[in-house]
C-alpha cells in the first residue's frame, strides 16, 4: 500500500509578507515591523493592499501572464427563437439574451465570475462530444447574415459578449483573462493572512503598496516605485516565457490543422494515405 504524504498547502507568501516589504520601502518599519503609520489595524491599509492588488494583476494580464488566464466550457447556452439577423443574442456576467427575452441563471448560463475578458472563443451543439470549431473575433459589429446552426462569430463591447444567435443550443469554450478576488478577512483568518495565490509575488505587490501609500501622501518617489513595481511584475513573467525546445521542426508546426493540435504522423490511423494511414 503506497505511503501518503502529509498534505501540504501551496507555497504562496502571505499578504503580510507584501506589507512588511511594503513598510520597509516606505521607511515605516524603523520602530517595528507592523510599522506606525501603514499598520494592519488602519481603516486604509486594506484597501491601499487591495487596490495594488488589482494594479498587478492588470500589469499582468497586459502581459498574457498565465495564470491570470483561465479556460471553462460553457453548455448549454439556449437557441435564438429571433428570425431577424440585425437581432443578435448576447451575454454577460448575471443575463443572457436571444436580442429580445431575457434570461437568468438557473434558466441560462452566464459569464464565469472571474471573467474579465475574452482571449479566444470555440462553439459546438449543447449535447454533443463535437470538436470546438473557432469563432472569429469582429471589432467593428458582428456580420448580419442569417441565423444558422452556429454563430461563427463574437465581439466583445460594452461588457458584453455579443454573437448573432444560433438556431440551435451551442456549448462555448471560452479561453479568457481573469482575476482574483480581492483580500478579504474570511472566517477568522485575517486578510493579512490570506495567500497571494501568484508565486513569489509578494515583491511586486509590496511595491505597489508603496506606489499607493506614497502617491497618497504626495511623496516624490512615487515613481520609482512605480517604475520598482513594473520591472518585478515583468520579473515574474519572465519566469514563463523562456523558450522550450522545440519537438518538432517548424516547417511541421506549419501542418498543424490550428496552433494547437498536431496533424496525425505517417503510419498512424486518421493520416492522409493508405488505409492505415501511411502513404500509398
Amino acid at each position: 500500500m503506497p505511503i501518503i504524504g502529509p498534505l501540504t498547502s501551496p507555497p504562496f507568501d502571505t499578504v503580510e509578507t507584501a506589507m512588511n516589504m511594503a513598510r520597509a520601502h516606505i521607511g515605516d518599519a524603523i520602530p517595528t515591523l507592523a510599522g506606525s503609520v501603514l499598520t494592519d489595524v488602519q481603516p486604509f491599509s486594506q484597501q491601499m493592499a487591495n487596490t495594488a492588488w488589482r494594479n498587478l494583476q492588470l500589469f499582468l494580464v497586459q502581459l498574457g501572464f498565465s495564470p491570470l488566464e483561465d479556460v471553462q466550457v460553457i453548455a448549454g447556452i439556449p437557441a435564438s427563437t429571433v428570425a431577424d439577423p440585425g437581432v443578435t443574442a448576447w451575454m454577460n456576467w448575471s443575463q443572457y439574451s436571444d436580442g429580445i427575452s431575457v434570461y437568468t441563471p438557473p434558466a441560462t448560463p452566464v459569464l464565469p465570475q472571474n471573467f474579465m475578458s475574452p482571449r479566444e472563443i470555440r462553439e459546438r451543439p449543447s449535447g454533443a462530444s463535437a470538436i470546438f470549431q473557432k469563432m472569429d473575433e469582429y471589432k467593428n459589429g458582428l456580420p448580419l447574415t442569417a441565423k444558422i446552426a452556429r454563430n461563427y462569430a463574437w465581439q466583445w463591447a460594452g461588457n458584453t459578449l455579443r454573437f448573432p444567435g444560433s438556431t440551435v443550443a451551442m456549448d462555448f469554450w471560452l479561453f479568457y483573462a481573469a482575476f482574483f478576488p480581492d483580500f478579504q478577512t474570511i472566517g477568522g483568518v485575517n486578510w493579512t493572512l490570506q495567500p497571494i495565490p501568484i508565486m513569489r509575488a509578494a515583491t511586486a505587490l509590496s511595491y505597489f503598496i508603496a506606489v499607493e501609500v506614497s502617491e497618497g501622501r504626495g511623496d516624490v518617489d512615487t515613481g520609482s516605485f512605480l517604475a520598482k513595481a513594473q520591472a518585478a511584475a515583468a520579473a515574474l513573467m519572465n519566469t514563463e516565457v523562456l523558450d522550450p525546445k522545440a519537438i518538432l521542426k517548424p516547417s511541421e508546426y506549419g501542418k498543424m490543422r490550428d496552433q494547437y493540435s498536431p496533424v496525425n504522423g505517417p503510419g498512424t490511423a486518421g493520416a492522409q494515405g493508405g488505409p492505415n494511414g501511411g502513404s500509398v
